[in-house]
């Protein structure tokens, strides 16, 4: 099901709750968390929190000059003519010790074709068994981890973004 501001998708090998607006994104999180409260006996193997974000830049050519900070293009100048980015990803290990990663896409945006860059974050937990307590650990994680993972998503790109900006004034 799909509505102007949230969805709901749910098949046997998944349950996706999603929002396309920031005041929408704690009230899922409660809404999963209230499900799988009730619904414990059903079980859970993973939990990802995922995040989309398009960025549009100046012109083509200030996208690809980020593009090639975050991704070098020394080595791939050696094997291609006039290479671009199209898509990279870069994954951490979590070092909280909880199972799981933290995987970061970067791809040319298909909103904003020409000059546009589009970010995909997904904070991964996950358990070694399905079973019924698994799933109400995975509810725990959810609700601990939930503010953390929000606040890394929408700092990241920021983050990088001044990288960015700081060595290239210094140039």
């Amino acid at each position: 099901m799909d509505f102007d501001s949230f969805g709901v998708e749910v098949t046997q090998e998944r349950f996706l709750l999603k929002a396309t607006q920031e005041p929408f994104f704690p009230l899922l999180r409660d809404l999963g968390v209230n499900i799988f409260e009730t619904l414990k006996e059903t079980p859970v193997k993973a939990v990802g929190i995922n995040s989309v974000m398009h960025y549009k830049f100046e012109n083509q050519a200030n996208r690809d000059e980020f593009a090639w900070f975050v991704h070098p293009r020394t080595t791939w100048q050696k094997v291609l003519n006039d290479p671009r980015i199209w898509k990279a990803e870069m994954v951490e290990k979590r070092m909280n010790g909880r199972a799981g990663h933290f995987r970061v896409g970067m791809e040319v945006s298909e909103l904003l074709k020409d000059n546009g860059c589009k970010f995909t974050l997904n904070d991964h937990f996950e358990v070694s068994q399905s079973t019924h307590d698994s799933t109400k650990e995975l509810v725990l994680m959810l609700k601990e981890e939930w503010e953390k993972s929000i606040q890394k998503q929408k700092t990241l790109v920021t983050d990088l973004w001044n990288l960015f900006k700081s060595q290239n004034e210094v140039k």
